[in-house]
């Protein structure tokens, strides 16, 4: 009677170890890869600080700024292959400046304002990256350095920065297609040296020079209108441009309120209006320039305590790919688990994270490809028609990206027939019941039906094995 207890309470303890085991295991493996870090890239180009990057097809383009060590204000292109992780120069033109702003629109770098060292500038230059070329754009009305610069729907939307002891909260729109000035409604803590992002039409503002560099300013586009987010616990000057990736904007580098250099990371969500923090890492520096590119961000340039830099720091957030929450909708897919569904087609959505460079999301019913779709719509979802009287249970949605695999979202469903359809099925006299049948090959109710057979066996097989085994010892 002693053994056989103890050979069951044997099995019974290695059952619950493996249990453990594969509990435990997919967690931290799941949290081994979803920890942030750091590398460094290739270090090349002209040490420069107070310039500009944008990303292009793959490669980041730094332009302006200042040469320290040899005192100069730049005009020169330097250009890193993210891929190959190597440097190459572009052809240099335009005005030699520095704190400036640029954005890309359309292959064409636009760099407007700063500084060319006699004094702040009002001018705008254009890079055209395909055919290394540079033209002109209208002078806009105001001259100013270290603003911020944002596209959006054609139009550039520079604010605040600063003209000699001005300090400004205004809101200067260029109209790329009509090469004209306007201007936007003022609002916010006037301030400079700081960061901006573009989200969902709204422009986040953080950090620099002002009596307010924790706050958030937020200027919706759209209604011309301004709000505020909430303050960090971290005030940041000369800091980079922010990365925004899955709905969060990164902010790295810059100086501290207490005067010191950071390589610390500022996280914004902005769904939540709150902020994290990220791994700190890379050297510490101030008026560099970073880029978001695939999940990671690149922060090249500006000065460190021992002078100016050409060095690349490399910050990978390991953000996975996910579906997002539909707009106006708690769900990532507009099906529940078990919907009884009636309409034929039925527009299945979804709305994928689109930081990582999505290929196409495919819609499958039953393991028939529905719709292959590669452009979403202005909220960033995907629609497929789905004919719910050909097909008629199991949902799979797969997203590709250029970088990561393809990520899926199930749903197991039922077609009920609408009476059309009820009047169809029984005049043919096929089915009596207005549930549709299921046409897929491994639908969910089978895959139910062979784990409980598989379990019951085992459980036998299980119950068999004590009663032999405590027969075999009495």
């Amino acid at each position: 009677m002693g053994k056989s207890v103890r050979i069951m309470s044997l099995f019974l303890r290695t059952v619950i170890c493996v249990g453990i085991f594969y509990t435990i295991l997919p967690v931290a493996l799941a949290s081994a890869s979803s920890e942030d870090s750091w590398s460094t890239g290739t270090a090349g180009g002209t040490a420069r600080i107070s310039h500009t990057s944008v990303v292009y097809n793959g490669k980041i383009y730094s332009w302006g700024g200042v040469n320290v060590s040899r005192r100069q204000i730049l005009n020169t292109l330097d250009i890193y292959d993210i891929a190959h992780d190597s440097w190459s120069t572009g052809t240099a033109g335009g005005t030699a400046r520095s704190e400036h702003s640029s954005v890309l629109y359309n292959g064409k770098i636009y760099s407007w304002g700063g500084s060319d060292g006699n004094g702040c500038l009002g001018t705008m230059d254009i890079y055209d990256i395909a055919h290394d070329s540079w033209s002109t754009g209208a002078t806009s009305p105001v001259a100013k350095e270290q603003h911020t610069s944002v596209v959006y729907n054609g139009k550039i939307y520079s604010w605040g920065g600063r003209d000699g002891d001005t300090t400004f909260n205004d809101v200067d729109i260029y109209d790329i297609a009509h090469n004209s000035w306007s201007a936007g409604t003022a609002g916010g803590h006037g301030r400079y040296t700081h960061t901006s992002v573009l989200y969902n039409s709204k422009i986040y503002s953080w950090g620099g020079v002002t009596g307010y560099s924790s706050f958030m300013d937020i200027y919706d586009v759209t209604n011309d209108s301004w709000s505020a987010g909430t303050a960090s616990d971290t005030n940041r000057v000369n800091q980079s441009s922010s990365g925004l990736y899955d709905g969060r904007i990164y902010s790295w580098g810059g100086r501290g309120g207490d005067n010191d250099l950071l390589n610390t990371i500022s996280i914004y969500d902005i769904v939540n209006d709150s902020w994290s923090v990220g791994t700190v890492g890379g050297t510490a520096r101030e008026n560099h320039a970073s880029i978001l590119y695939y999940g990671k961000i690149y922060s090249w340039g500006g000065t460190s305590e021992s002078g100016s830099l050409n060095t690349l720091d490399i910050y990978d957030t390991s953000v996975l790919p996910t579906y997002k929450n539909l707009p106006n909708d708690n769900r990532e897919i507009n099906l529940d688990e078990g919907q009884i569904v009636t309409e034929s087609p039925y527009t299945l959505k979804v709305r994928p994270s689109t930081g990582s460079g999505i290929t196409g999301v495919n819609f499958y019913v039953d393991d028939t490809l529905l719709c292959t779709i590669t452009n979403p719509d202005s909220d960033g979802v995907y629609s497929c028609d789905w004919d719910t009287e050909k097909y008629h249970s199991d949902v799979r949605v797969l997203t590709y990206f250029e970088r990561n695999d393809p990520i899926a979202l199930e749903r197991s469903t039922i077609v009920q027939a609408t009476s059309t359809q009820t009047a169809t099925a029984q005049s043919s006299a096929t089915q009596d019941s207005t549930i549709l049948p299921e046409t897929g090959a491994n639908t969910k109710g089978d895959k139910n039906i062979a784990v409980s057979i598989i379990s019951i066996v085992t459980l036998c097989i299980a119950c068999r094995f004590f009663w032999t085994k405590k027969m075999t010892i009495q």
